[in-house]
């Protein structure tokens, strides 16, 4: 018997009640705090109150889906010394592995949709002069902590804007704005955006290659697919969320259809109407995207004044003024307007 046991069964006999009280002889430490680990629950919240379920996948992968989906960091991954089975040879360089997997067999079950995600991390090799607290200077491994989301529907209710308008309200509700979506050519996606703020890459977002979600996974929806690096996303710009007074006088709510070339991203259109409309517009959102000769996107803005009620003609000239704006500085044609 372990000599703590004894003094245990000593004291019992004794009584517990009778050791004397102490006060501890120095102050309480003040508790750990992990920005990243906040962050990540928070996400997790946020994340599900939208309608998507979290997942956990075990960190393995098979090192053969490396070349099968072309994998750009497949001489990165880390193979492992005695793996479980033949299936998990490897850590993983990115959760699409298991997620697309599992989305298959969602699919396969008779589900009409999926909206997942998993909050975990990816492991590399570490090359070059890379460096991650708490690791060493000589330790060989990165761990990067992400967010990874996949969706998909037989009913077409996840596309790409459905998806790109969950993550905007996901960083409206984290107080992160001067957030936007430009184009790239991040892997695993045929059809792409970096999500960025500032400087700083957030993260990805865009429609998985249907040569992995259909040729490797067997899925023949459309995929769509997000990625945010929770390290990157603590250093990003933070604000608390201010309130003003609801204005007691009545919004107008008005269509502008806008005929571009598909280089251009709806985002920059989205700032000019801002820009342009001023204290004077309430809100923009995407309504509708067509693509076939260039892009169509039907926006809905919402003209609104904390002082007065609007007239029809103050509201025909701003969205005029608007429509002519975007016809300068993206040689946009705004249908419906001479």
């Amino acid at each position: 018997t372990a000599s703590e046991d004894i003094v245990e069964e000593v004291l019992r006999i004794w009584g517990y009640e009778k050791i004397p009280s102490k006060t501890l002889s120095s102050v309480i430490p003040k508790p750990l705090i992990q920005p990243e680990v906040e962050l990540e629950e928070k996400s997790r919240d946020l994340l599900a109150a939208q309608g998507m379920s979290e997942i956990i996948t075990v960190p393995f992968v098979e090192g053969s889906k490396f070349e099968a989906i072309k994998d750009p960091l497949k001489e990165r991954a880390i193979a492992i010394v005695n793996p479980p089975t033949a299936l998990h040879t490897h850590l993983r360089t990115n959760m699409f592995y298991e997620h697309l997997a599992i989305a298959h067999k969602v699919l396969g079950r008779g589900d009409n949709e999926f909206a997942l995600f998993e909050v975990g991390k990816v492991y590399l090799k570490k090359v070059g002069g890379e460096n991650q607290p708490p690791h060493k200077p000589d330790f060989p491994y990165l761990e990067n902590r992400q967010i990874s989301a996949i969706f998909g529907s037989k009913k077409k209710n996840w596309d790409y804007y459905h998806v790109k308008g969950i993550l905007e309200n996901y960083f409206e509700e984290l107080g992160m704005h001067d957030i936007t979506f430009s184009k790239s050519n991040a892997f695993p996606y045929s059809t792409a955006g970096e999500i960025k703020q500032g400087d700083l890459v957030l993260g990805t977002i865009g429609i998985v290659n249907p040569a992995i979600s259909r040729g490797v996974f067997h899925i023949d929806e459309e995929v769509t697919a997000f990625v945010i690096d929770i390290e990157t996303l603590v250093k990003a710009k933070t604000e608390p969320k201010s309130y003003v007074p609801y204005s007691q006088y009545p919004a107008v709510t008005m269509d502008m259809s806008v005929l571009i070339d598909s280089t251009v991203q709806a985002g920059e259109l989205i700032t000019k109407i801002k820009e342009v409309g001023g204290e004077l517009l309430r809100s923009v959102k995407i309504a509708d995207v067509y693509e076939k000769e260039g892009r169509s996107i039907l926006f809905s803005i919402v003209y609104q004044s904390k002082e007065k009620n609007l007239t029809t003609d103050e509201v025909n000239e701003l969205h005029k003024k608007i429509g002519e704006a975007l016809h300068t500085s993206f040689n946009a044609t705004i249908r419906g307007m001479n």
